[in-house]
């Protein structure tokens, strides 16, 4: 990759980092897709869908039985190692059964159909003018690839022939990994210092990253065509996938959001980017909605039956469902699993962990069950137009603060380090286009205000295109930031807002006390409540 640099091949410099990033989700989203030629009957592509669902599902429930018996043996994990290698006797029997399914499902194809119709397909690098293809003439892609001496910036637009790159020092990647560090450390163990300190370490990552001379540099490129960028894709790598990269400051005092009128938004890689532009879709009338699960070992979330009641009001009653509380469990949804599949839109407004140790374990929290990361991968969203997680840390993903010492076979790369690893890859994988969701643990009445005002401006749209989650995702950022006390507090004394607090609450008067003392505690912070980026700068929306 640096010797394509050295002779001024940048595009295929773009092209071999491309090949290092996410390829275990572009290749299962790629051969999701593959369909035999022919007139195939129905039933059989019904369970050939099937089983390429369940087969990930199971391939990852039985990666994470292994780590766990690889592990360390504390005497917890010792009294539990007998039921482990049952799941895993289990799972490898269920894995098994399902691949003899799929052999026969591919014969009867072959013998019948399709004769050339193979199940995988190997997935080719992506041409950089296939990535440029991606973006219209006002958009701009920031590549970014952290190597072991240095921090690549790689800046994407339909206006030159080849990628610019913007490459740091050696000193600026040591700056980047201390700064990581140090983040990091406060957001698990300092976390009020953390809130604090949040907008002025954001001002440091800036500065880290060169985020200015990056802009100038998109500047002059959109200036020599006489043009203006107001839309900006950003591809993380390794623990940038963790940092609110659009909450950066620039020089001139405003955000790097507030430069793109149409939003900032992320994609794991510019192919799974071209793969999920691929599954777009034009209806928006279905919700499926998961509310405030109830749950012994789980602070009940007052702002959820707000945030719930006032988006279901936006999608067409006969068609949508609502999981609420005692109801929110795997059970039921899996009794609606019809509903589910005809959705155009998924909201979970529950509580979210991810697990730094064991990715696969990263669960949205329903009343009797977790939704893990693995069992995601098996659900059937394919006429889902977007997913919101109104979560804690939905966004966090798997990262390495070290490369290996692999080296991969194909790139010369580091072999296993950026495979995007968290819950957003499930739903793209499940079949939606577009995830929102959050990079940390979330204010619980800042997230239900912009949620509400995320899908009304999604809702004033005629049709959902490319560009308009992320558009929609910052408007509504930037109402919550500018969200003055005296607003708050007049809305908060209006009779209109108390008979809606009195209906939403009517037989919890436990969660109404709760919410009450939220929105007091929020006009207390004059004279913008919610301007730190604490409250407003976790939701990201990755996908199209």
């Amino acid at each position: 990759m640096q010797a394509y640099i050295n002779i001024e091949q940048l595009d295929k410099a773009i092209e071999t980092v491309e090949r290092s990033k996410a390829r275990d989700l572009v290749q299962l989203l790629t051969n999701r897709d593959l369909y035999p030629k022919g007139n195939v009957p129905q039933g059989i592509i019904t369970e050939l869908d099937q089983l390429r669902r369940n087969i990930p599902s199971l391939e990852k429930q039985l990666q994470v039985v292994f780590e766990k018996l690889s592990g360390n043996s504390d005497n917890t994990q010792l009294k539990q190692r007998p039921s482990i290698e049952e799941s895993r006797k289990r799972l490898q029997q269920e894995l098994q059964k399902s691949l003899q399914q799929l052999d026969q499902v591919l014969k009867e194809i072959n013998d019948n159909y399709d004769s050339s119709f193979s199940l995988t397909q190997t997935v080719e690098t992506i041409p950089f003018r296939d990535i440029q293809s991606l973006i219209d003439q006002g958009t701009a892609i920031i590549e970014w690839y952290v190597t072991r001496d240095n921090i690549l910036t790689f800046i994407v637009t339909s206006h030159s022939q080849q990628p610019i790159v913007v490459s740091s020092s050696p000193e600026k990647l040591k700056t980047l990994e201390d700064w990581d560090k140090d983040y990091t450390n406060a957001y698990r163990n300092q976390k009020n210092q953390w809130i604090t300190n949040l907008s002025t370490r954001l001002v440091d990552l800036a500065t880290i990253l060169d985020i200015d001379n990056i802009i100038s540099k998109i500047d002059g490129i959109f200036e020599k065509v006489g043009g203006k960028c107001d839309r900006l894709i950003i591809v993380p790598h390794r623990f940038l996938h963790l940092f609110p990269l659009h909450a950066l400051a620039l020089s001139k005092g405003n955000l790097l959001i507030d430069r793109f009128e149409r939003g900032v938004s992320y994609a794991p890689s510019s192919q799974l980017l071209k793969l999920t532009k691929e599954q777009q879709r034009p209806h928006f009338n279905n919700l499926f909605a998961i509310q405030n699960p109830t749950r012994p070992e789980a602070k009940p979330l007052p702002g959820s039956k707000l945030e719930v009641d006032k988006i279901r009001q936006y999608f067409d009653p006969n068609h949508s469902i609502v999981l609420a509380e005692a109801d929110a469990t795997e059970a039921k949804l899996n009794q609606n699993i019809k509903q589910l599949r005809s959705a155009h839109c998924v909201h979970f407004s529950c509580h979210g962990t991810f697990k730094s140790q064991s990715p696969l374990e990263s669960a949205l929290l329903l009343a009797d069950a977790d939704l893990t990361l693995y069992k995601i991968f098996k659900l059937d969203l394919s006429q889902c137009l977007i997913v919101i997680l109104s979560a804690c840390e939905t966004a966090m993903t798997l990262s390495s603060n070290q490369e290996s010492s692999n080296k991969d076979e194909d790139t010369g790369l580091p072999s296993g380090l950026d495979e995007y690893i968290g819950l957003p890859s499930g739903f793209l994988y499940a079949g939606s286009p577009s995830v929102v969701s959050t990079l940390w643990k979330v204010d619980p009445l800042a997230t239900a205000l912009l949620v509400i005002k995320l899908y009304k401006n999604l809702k004033r749209l005629p049709t959902l295109e490319d560009g308009d989650v992320s558009t929609a995702l910052v408007n509504a950022q930037f109402w919550l930031r500018t969200l003055n006390s005296k607003t708050l507090a007049r809305i908060q004394k209006s009779q209109k807002f108390k008979g809606l607090m009195a209906q939403i609450f009517e037989n919890n008067k436990r969660d109404r006390r709760k919410f009450n003392d939220l929105l007091y505690a929020a006009i207390k912070r004059q004279p913008y409540p919610f301007a730190n980026p604490y409250y407003w700068a976790a939701s990201v929306a990755t996908g199209t």
